[in-house]
């Protein structure tokens, strides 16, 4: 399965607002976790992943925003 790992940004140029933490929340029913859509928090050298989440109905993740946030999702097989 193919993933992009990357940073979003964390502060807004214009507005000088920062973004602190992401928050998200699954709401699709019924997914197949063998279909893949797994949520991968990377490593500051983005050589490996520090956790995964599986995109389970009503999962909660929570995690703080820098600049070196990496982060990655695989894509579904259907």
């Amino acid at each position: 399965m193919a993933s992009l790992i990357h940073a979003d940004f964390n502060r807004h140029s214009f507005m000088k607002l920062d973004k602190r933490i992401y928050l998200l929340v699954y709401l699709n029913e019924n997914l197949d976790p063998s279909n893949g859509g797994n949520f991968e928090l990377q490593d500051k050298e983005m050589k490996s992943y520090k956790m995964k989440i599986l995109p389970l109905f009503n999962r909660l993740a929570l995690f703080n925003t820098t600049d070196f946030s990496y982060q990655a999702h695989l894509r579904l097989v259907m």
